[in-house]
């Protein structure tokens, strides 16, 4: 009868669960690095959402206050055409 030593099959089995666990791991990382790109292309997104944002509720705040100045220059003009 022969003796087959079980401990090189042990570290040949060793070898092949790193070697998927690497496998998995570097898929893992890959899917990770997918997800932080995303979330940096949406983060920089917001941030020029934010900015247009800023910029137009600025216009928005001048046009209103040379509306106003407007009107009270229509208001001052009727008020001197009635008198």
């Amino acid at each position: 009868m022969t003796t087959i030593s079980t401990k090189p099959l042990n570290n040949v089995s060793f070898l092949v669960s790193n070697v998927r666990l690497s496998k998995y791991t570097k898929s893992e990382l890959e899917n990770l690095e997918l997800k932080e790109s995303r979330q940096q292309g949406i983060e920089t997104k917001m941030i020029k959402l934010e900015t247009e944002t800023r910029i137009v509720h600025k216009e928005n705040k001048r046009i209103k206050e040379d509306y106003q100045v407007y009107i009270q220059y229509l208001e001052n003009h009727i008020i001197k055409l009635e008198k």
